[in-house]
């Protein structure tokens, strides 16, 4: 019984072992076989050590580890626990209606740092607070600024370093029906799958793809770790992009003003390479926008005479607009602007 027992049993584990035991905290139900040998002492002297084994198969357990918090529920599972190693073998928890499963093997020789490392495989986690609140502060940091909502598959390794124990992870997430709204443009897609890359220093979106309404929007990009803060190079790109409140609002300032300017609507295409940079708290972004129109209508504020059926072929900095080419109609005439 790991709730009562444990703490008898904890007493009479090897200390090294006891820091494991209290990373993980387990609590619950354990069938437990210890086996605890030594070599004939008759004419051995001093008197050899005593190997043990052992061996616990968890019965519906409880586990929170606190290098990841993220805490896991009818836990099932066997721990090999011999000489200086730990394996676990097909151990399986529930957190909420998601699947987890590790397997894996920690080393922890006596006058030596821990190393370990763990593959982890999971189906049907959700984005929310409490898998948020369990990251390190790196992919805390991603996690608020992609907003995440909905399932997820992962799949990957967790290592911990023998060197200074620093944890280092090489985690892939495959999104299921997910929604993201980065908060560098805030601008919410659903539906989205595709897969996110995650490491200490990185969080690659690999080929994400998701819907805003009828537009489909296509993402890819990186957001990697600064000493003081990060740097984000992101790739959006989106056919028949309904030009709604949302969108206006999500653009930087330099498009917003484009916007006031021509006063659009209707559908676009759009081509869009972000940069955005934070060290000590303070924010630089750069983008570059190819945005092509095939059938919409706009106002230009300079010269207001209704235009629709609307052509155009824009690029956008945050310093400054071209206008490459611009054809409409006011009733039956036809208008071209070219700037």
């Amino acid at each position: 019984f790991l709730g009562c027992v444990p703490f008898a049993l904890f007493d009479v584990l090897p200390e090294r072992y006891r820091a494991i035991w209290e990373k993980f905290n387990p609590q619950g139900w354990a069938n437990l076989i210890v086996r605890t040998t030594r070599p004939s002492s008759e004419e051995v002297e001093p008197e050899p050590p005593w190997a043990t084994l052992v061996t616990a198969d968890l019965v519906g357990a409880h586990l929170l580890y606190t290098d990841f918090p993220y805490p896991l529920d009818d836990v099932t599972g066997r721990l090999h626990i011999s000489g200086d190693e730990i394996r676990i073998e097909d151990l399986m928890g529930r957190h909420g209606d998601g699947l987890v499963h590790f397997e894996g093997t920690a080393r922890l020789a006596e006058d030596q740092p821990a190393d370990a490392e763990i593959r982890v495989t999971a189906r049907g986690v959700r984005m929310d607070d409490s898998l948020a609140s369990a990251l390190p502060p790196d992919g805390r940091g991603a996690f608020e600024q992609f907003q995440p909502e909905g399932l997820f598959d992962l799949t990957g390794t967790i290592r911990v370093e023998p060197t200074g124990g620093d944890i280092f992870y090489d985690l892939t997430a495959k999104l299921c029906d997910a929604a993201i709204r980065y908060a560098g443009f805030p601008y919410s897609i659903t539906g989205v799958q595709g897969e996110i890359r995650m490491s200490p220093d990185r969080v690659s979106i690999i080929d994400v793809a998701g819907r805003h309404g009828p537009s489909r929007v296509l993402a890819r990009g990186s957001v990697r770790r600064m000493t003081n803060g990060y740097e984000a190079d992101l790739y959006f790109e989106s056919d028949e992009l309904v030009l709604d409140e949302e969108l206006y609002a999500a653009l930087p300032p330099t498009l917003q003003r484009v916007w006031n300017l021509l006063e659009p609507s209707g559908t676009l295409r759009t081509q869009t390479a972000m940069r955005q940079q934070v060290e000590d708290g303070v924010a630089h972004q750069f983008h570059r926008s190819r945005i092509s129109a095939t059938n919409a209508a706009l106002t230009f504020e300079g010269f207001p005479w209704p235009l629709t059926d609307v052509s155009a072929e824009v690029v956008a900095t945050e310093q400054d607009v071209e206008i490459l080419s611009l054809h409409g109609q006011n009733g039956g005439e036809i208008g071209r602007a070219h700037v």
